[in-house]
Order: C-alpha cells, then structure tokens, then sequence
C-alpha cells in the first residue's frame, strides 16, 4: 500500500486535507450545526451544478464507464475497476441496510431532532440510510483509479478534487452528513487500493492472454 501513497501523491495531496478539514468540522460542532455550517448559498444555478457534480458518483456512472472500458480500453482495467465498485458498494450497502438502519439524513433527522432549519428550494432529498455515502465511496473508486492510470501530478491532483467535489455536492443536495461523506470516501478509497493490489497480483502470477485486450481488440 506504501506505493500507493508515494505514486499518487499529488491524488493524497488533494485528498487528505479535505478529510482532515471534514473531520475538524465533526469534532468541532454537533451534528446540526456542522452540516449546516458546510452549506453555500443555495440558488438554481448552484443546483443545477452540484447536482451535474454527484452524477460520478451514481452507479449508472460507474457501469457506463466499466462498459466504455471493455470497449475501448482493457479487460484489466474494467475489471480492477469493477472489483472496486463492488468492493465498495457492498460495504456500503451493508452498512446501510444491516449495521446502521435506518440512519435519517439530514432533513428527517432535523424533523425528529426539531432542530430549526429551512430546506432551500429546488432539493429533493431522501429521508433514511444516510450512513456511510454511497456516492462517495463510488466518486472515491472512481478517481483513484482514474489517477493511477497516469504519472502526471497535475491530473492526479485533479482527481482528488473531484472525488471531494462530488462527496461535497451530497452535503449541499441535503443528501447526507458531512460523517458519511468522510467515511465513504475512505470505504471507496480503501476498496480500490485493495481491489487494485490484489488484481495486480492475479495478473501478474495468472498472466492471461486477455487481460490487455478489449472488446473491439481481441
């Protein structure tokens, strides 16, 4: 995993500092007050982009791109990618429907909690399984892997900001709490580091004649 780290370092650079500054919100504040806290001015225009920045989180996202990888790129790369969607998406999945059900998100948990807030206009948010993120964890995956197909600093740097511009817009969507964004992005990352070193490893023992090979290149 220490590779990781030194290789990607410009995807860690971007990464971990918003995670530190996520994790200073949720020590510093209650639960209320730090998701309200993290909120920008809401209008249709900002909407309109936070809601285009959590579409690389959406599993629609994730299979077209596997998809688009089996066509055009490699069986080894589409299937590295797909282990850490599936990876991620079942810890996810299990911590929402088994471990922490029903978590509330934000607006059922201000109704409960009578916690005095105003749903700005235009979100239509969920009400339950709010931990961990889902869309996180997937934005995550995404991006890591994205940032380890190149060596260019630059672009991994980029792909950090992305994976935590789209965790963000689920904070802005009312979507969920800063917790479950912090812990979906780490569920995504720490899935994609393992599906990667594991699959490098079947590759590099197996070597099957197929794995750099695609769909339209047999």
């Amino acid at each position: 995993m220490s590779k990781w780290f030194r290789r990607l370092s410009a995807f860690w650079l971007a990464l971990i500092p918003g995670l530190l500054g996520i994790l200073i919100i949720l020590l510093a504040f209650d639960k209320g007050t730090g998701f309200l806290s993290m909120q920008l001015p809401h209008s249709k225009n900002t909407n309109l982009i936070f809601g285009l920045l959590t579409f690389p989180g959406d599993g629609l996202f994730a299979v077209g791109l596997v998809i688009l990888l089996l066509l055009l790129n490699t069986y080894r790369n589409a299937l590295t990618l797909l282990t850490g969607y599936v990876t991620g998406g079942l810890l996810v999945q299990c911590c929402k429907m088994v471990i922490f059900t029903p978590t509330p998100r934000p607006v059922k948990w201000f109704e409960l909690n009578h916690y005095p807030f105003t749903l700005p206009e235009g979100l239509n948010p969920h009400f339950w399984h709010s931990f961990p993120s889902g869309h996180s964890a997937s934005a995550a995956t995404l991006f890591l892997f994205l940032a380890a197909l190149t060596d260019r600093k630059p672009i991994q740097f980029i792909c950090g900001v992305c994976a935590l511009l789209v965790g963000y817009s689920r904070i802005y969507l009312y979507m969920h709490f800063p917790e479950d964004v912090f812990v979906g992005l780490l569920v995504g990352a720490l899935s994609m580091i393992a599906s990667h070193i594991w699959l490098d490893r079947w590759f590099d023992k197996k070597q099957p004649s197929w794995a750099d090979k695609n769909i339209l290149k047999r």
